[in-house]
């Protein structure tokens, strides 16, 4: 437990992301690590390199809402184009 504390503190939200999505640690437990990564987090013992939640929360969501170059294209043809 100390140990994913001690890696939260030098990785930040990511590291709480991670474990939630591939479900690496029981519901109970995670329950109490996530405890132990807002305790670390209030207490200001998150190091520089830490990712920030919000950083890391906006960064997933643009990654996840950019659209790919082809379908802007298509998007701009005249032919899409109303009247044309």
């Amino acid at each position: 437990m100390q140990l994913l504390v001690d890696v939260y503190r030098h990785v930040g939200e990511k590291l709480r992301y991670d474990l939630k999505k591939k479900e690496l640690v029981p519901a109970q437990k995670m329950a109490l690590l996530e405890q132990k990564f807002d305790e670390a987090k209030e207490a200001g013992l998150l190091l520089p390199t830490a990712v920030d939640e919000t950083d890391f929360v906006s960064r997933t969501v643009k990654r996840t809402m950019t659209i790919p170059t082809s379908a802007r294209r298509e998007d701009c043809s005249p032919a899409s184009t109303p009247g044309m």
